[in-house]
């Protein structure tokens, strides 16, 4: 059964009848909401995976926070195959950078404090399907800056793990592709982008 769920859920992301979004955001004097969490749960996963983690923190270890570094959020997001609007789902990457002002090239197993966290999952059924985990290599190329946008081009390896402590439905990742970014202020964000929504399904639900 949990094998059928993954494969929904690829489906879902790549079918041309569902409608795909995605938002790339910059977030400049920023943290994450959840720093203590991760670093927990990053020595975690990097020597014994649990076999189930907090099924809330596969969404809110995506929020940002006032801080002192920049976040970079990637949210992707399928409304499902037409009709079906059971079926969406969602895929957030989101890599904080213990950096004031990032620029070119950054190795991530090089740089201390780094944390670059994705999930991924149905956005009906949040923390029950799908996949989390943490970066162990990559390095992010800051290529171009202009008054609002940043291009970066994103070479990370993640592992990843079932929240339910399934043992065949994730594993690595590679995520590789140059994205632009907008830039925005932690209070602009919305509960989709990074902000705490008033229950976690208004984090998951574009």
């Amino acid at each position: 059964m949990s094998r059928i769920i993954t494969i929904i859920l690829f489906v879902l992301l790549t079918v041309s009848c569902a409608t795909q979004r995605q938002d790339d955001l910059i977030v400049l004097g920023a943290g994450l909401s959840h720093a203590s969490e991760h670093s927990a749960l990053q020595r975690s996963v990097a020597n014994s995976p649990p076999k189930t983690i907090d099924k809330q923190f596969v969404i809110t270890g995506h929020r940002i926070s006032e801080g002192k570094g920049v976040v970079l959020a990637i949210r992707k997001f399928s409304s499902g195959i037409a009709f079906r609007t059971d079926q969406a789902a969602f895929q957030k990457i989101t890599i904080y950078l213990p950096l004031s002002k990032p620029h070119g090239r950054i190795n991530l197993s090089e740089t201390e404090g780094v944390v670059a966290y994705l999930s991924s999952g149905s956005s009906n059924f949040p923390g029950t399907s799908g996949c989390y985990g943490y970066a162990y290599d990559g390095t992010l190329d800051f290529l171009k800056e202009t008054n609002d946008k940043v291009t970066v081009f994103i070479n990370i390896m993640f592992n990843l793990f079932s929240p339910r402590g399934w043992t065949k439905e994730c594993g690595p990742l590679s995520v590789q592709e140059t994205l632009t970014f907008d830039k925005r202020a932690v209070s602009s964000l919305t509960p989709w982008e990074g902000r705490a929504g008033k229950h976690v399904y208004d984090e998951i639900l574009r």
